[in-house]
């Protein structure tokens, strides 16, 4: 997803290297600049598909979720380290259950069609960019 998402901000032509507009690029990638989140909100309502909105959601819970579980856990003490591996487990369970959610999503958006998403799963990655190429 970071990847996908420096990307675009170089077809956006943003310099990533550049100091000056790094802040801006975090700002946006981090969905924390709200002219981003209210674009996007207003791009999911224009397309009007309810569906998307909560493949897009999801996946991005689904990575933000990803990246607090590999983190690395460190504790001085034996109860602060159980207590950080149960939160982990927690959150393990919560990515299967976000991962159950994409899949009943990804199935409707495709009029039920196990085939199709099969395919385009197991051909490349069902992005934003590249969900026009399938219609």
């Amino acid at each position: 997803m970071l990847r996908r998402k420096e990307q675009a901000a170089i077809l956006s032509g943003f310099d990533l290297e550049d100091n000056r507009t790094k802040d801006i690029i975090e700002g946006v990638m981090s969905l924390k600049n709200k002219g981003v989140l209210s674009m996007i909100d207003e791009y999911l309502r224009f397309v009007n598909s309810r569906t998307w909105s909560m493949i897009v959601s999801n996946e991005e819970t689904f990575y933000e979720y990803q990246s607090k579980l590999l983190r690395s856990v460190e504790a001085e003490r034996d109860k602060d380290l159980l207590q950080a591996l149960q939160i982990k487990g927690k959150i393990m369970e919560d990515l299967d259950n976000i991962n159950e959610r994409l899949e009943k999503y990804y199935l409707k958006l495709y009029a039920g069609d196990e085939d199709l998403v099969k395919t385009i799963t197991t051909r490349r990655t069902i992005t934003p960019e590249n969900l026009g190429d399938v219609y």
